[in-house]
């Protein structure tokens, strides 16, 4: 298996919207991927946030997107950064495409 991480990881995360055929991992500086969930891993998508990641800095975001069957495939995840934001990826494992959706600050 190919290395998965240069750094260490903060977090991994198994996708429940696409029943846990995909999961996403993200180390100390940023970097995400998405990797498919069989005995034969490779990564399939890679995130550069460009900044390191805070602690237990990654959630599933369930519910928020519509029903349209151009979106079965994608999953939306949270994503917190040391720069006080928080960017929401919406992931499609089988184009291999990501899109930054919304950039939030946590600053009052």
């Amino acid at each position: 298996m190919p290395t998965a991480h240069s750094n260490l990881l903060r977090v991994i995360v198994s996708l429940e919207r696409l029943n846990h055929r995909f999961f996403v991992t993200a180390d100390v500086c940023g970097i995400v991927k998405v990797w498919p969930s069989t005995q034969k891993t490779h990564e399939v998508i890679t995130v550069d946030m460009e900044q390191a990641m805070a602690y237990n800095c990654m959630i599933e975001l369930k519910g928020v997107l519509p029903q349209d069957p151009k979106l079965e495939a994608s999953a939306v995840v949270a994503c917190a950064l040391k720069n006080q934001r928080v960017h929401i990826v919406l992931v499609t494992p089988a184009t291999r495409d990501y899109q930054i959706i919304r950039t939030l600050s946590t600053l009052a």
